[in-house]
């Protein structure tokens, strides 16, 4: 090829003009917003679950004791057996 079918091929290249690129298709950012906040949800309704049953096993926990204080003092004062502390436990617990 020579020089001059060259300078007319760059000179076509250059003024051909491209295609405009795909745009972000409507209601893009409203639906990625919208995954976001809801994954947000997800993660704190799963920290507050975590929350509530632990707060729930120590509400079990200080009832237990509760009702069974005078049990449970009485076996730790005596110096008795500590089958006893652990029987009083077990016996509260209906088993």
């Amino acid at each position: 090829m020579n020089d001059g079918s060259l300078e007319a091929l760059f000179a076509k290249a250059r003024e051909a003009k491209a295609p405009a690129p795909p745009g972000i298709p409507p209601g893009f950012a409203t639906e990625l917003w919208r995954q976001h906040r809801q994954r947000q949800q997800e993660e704190r309704s799963a920290i507050r679950t975590g929350i509530v049953s632990v707060l729930a096993s120590l509400v079990m926990l200080a009832a237990l004791v509760g009702f069974n204080f005078d049990d449970l003092a009485g076996a730790i004062d005596d110096g008795g057996d500590p089958g006893e502390l652990s029987g009083a436990v077990w016996d509260f617990a209906g088993n």
